[in-house]
């Protein structure tokens, strides 16, 4: 009779610690050792190095990312391959690692899809995003850069293929936040000139996917504390937007020998282009971007610069 109550014992203690392991994104034996191994690459380029120790890399990174480790051998997982791992200040107290798993093949027409995976400094995975370097653009180096400003930032270069590129080359800046998350907070041209990103609900932007807003949590969002808030906000106002009377025009497709019919799609980016007209007329808004372009802080003051003359264009299908 005493044996029951102590074998229900033993298993609900076995039961909670499993469920504390999972709760605390704890490893396993292999992956804490595929992580050590990884650890001896860290804060090199390891684009530069040969195949042979890429695809080593590849095989401990199958070990610890979850899509990697759910089918190694799926074609999305052989197309990537691991080209960063560094090790930064996530925040005041803590370090952490990040590593970036980029398609090393790129299909066009189509985009690069980037993979980031942020780690404590014990290794734990802690969060994971993705993000693209745009529309038939070729994904060129990839550096972790810390310096005087407040955040560490990833920065990536990229380069045009064909005429219907997203441009000719970038260079893309995106803010290590938290130490779990990637913002987009500037584009650059070659010579160093801001870039507008595309927000049209039918184009492919570079970055992540934008999280959705109303006007009064964008207008906040430029009056901000945070820097890398204000500046992700200003990429956003000052990128091109759905015009709203040429959104309409083609949310309704003419039928061949039938009467046109709506696209919900298209009539959903008419609903945002109108809504965006009013919130880029608001006082509040103006006086606020006004501001900003006056800052001593150069990528504040260049991305407000391109909010006082908003590029729109009509989207496809538009007559």
């Amino acid at each position: 009779m005493r044996v029951l109550p102590k074998l229900t014992a033993g298993l609900l203690c076995l039961v909670l610690s499993l469920a504390v392991q999972t709760a605390t994104g704890a490893q396993s034996k292999t992956e804490q050792q595929a992580w050590r191994e990884l650890l001896a690459f860290k804060n090199r380029n390891l684009q530069e190095l040969d195949e042979g120790t890429q695809a080593q890399i590849a095989a401990l990174a199958n070990q610890i990312l979850p899509e990697r480790k759910k089918d190694p051998e799926a074609f999305s997982v052989r197309m990537r391959r691991p080209w960063l791992l560094r090790e930064f200040k996530a925040t005041e107290r803590q370090t952490g690692y990040v590593l970036l798993d980029s398609q090393a093949v790129v299909f066009f027409p189509g985009q690069a899809i980037h993979y980031l995976y942020f780690f404590d400094a014990r290794g734990r995975l802690l969060n994971s995003q993705f993000f693209t370097t745009g529309w038939r653009m070729m994904p060129g180096e990839a550096t972790l850069v810390e310096d005087e400003r407040a955040f560490p930032y990833l920065v990536m270069s990229a380069s045009g293929i064909g005429g219907f590129a997203f441009a000719p080359f970038t260079r893309q800046y995106y803010a290590l936040r938290g130490g779990a998350e990637a913002v987009l907070i500037r584009l650059e041209g070659r010579d160093g000139e801001a870039l507008r990103n595309s927000y049209e609900c039918l184009d492919a932007a570079v970055g992540a996917r934008v999280t959705p807003r109303d006007a009064d949590e964008w207008a906040a969002a430029l009056t901000s504390t945070d820097e890398v808030e204000v500046l992700r906000s200003l990429m956003w106002f000052g990128g091109r937007h759905g015009d709203a009377e040429a959104s309409e025009e083609s949310a309704t497709l003419p039928g061949e020998g039938q009467p046109p019919r709506q696209d919900k799609r298209l009539s959903k980016c008419a609903e945002a282009a109108a809504d965006n007209v009013k919130l880029f007329a608001r006082a509040d808004v103006k006086r606020t971007l006004d501001e900003l372009a006056a800052s001593p802080k150069e990528w504040i003051r260049q991305a407000a610069e391109l909010t006082r003359t908003p590029s729109r264009r009509r989207l496809p299908g538009a007559r």
